[in-house]
């Protein structure tokens, strides 16, 4: 084996970690509230510098919109970018699909 191949393969958080890091930092940030969390995707980018976790944020609503179409719960959900060497968050995108359906999911308990 290459020594040097060795020395200089980065320790890198893996996939359970950077979600950790992206619940807490979600939370940390906007409060705890009346939502359910939920692990929605998560990836490592191709250069393994970058995690990009996205949560799904379920939220009650009485908006008519939803409630005719049958749905007690509205989605959003945001993307958390996280180093993937010092878990430092980089960044928190949000990205909304209108009519999101709550569906079976692993909820993150709170």
């Amino acid at each position: 084996m290459d020594d040097k191949k060795v020395a200089s393969k980065e320790i890198i958080l893996d996939a359970k970690a950077a979600s950790a890091i992206a619940k807490q930092y979600y939370e940390d940030i906007t409060g705890k509230g009346d939502y359910k969390l939920a692990l929605e995707e998560t990836e490592l980018s191709d250069d393994e510098k970058f995690w990009y976790i996205t949560i799904g944020i379920y939220t009650p609503t009485t908006a008519p919109i939803f409630l005719t179409q049958g749905f007690r719960e509205q989605i959003n959900y945001k993307i958390i970018k996280i180093d993937a060497k010092s878990g430092r968050v980089l960044s928190m995108k949000m990205r909304q699909y209108p009519l999101a359906t709550t569906g079976n999911v692993n909820v993150i308990d709170k």
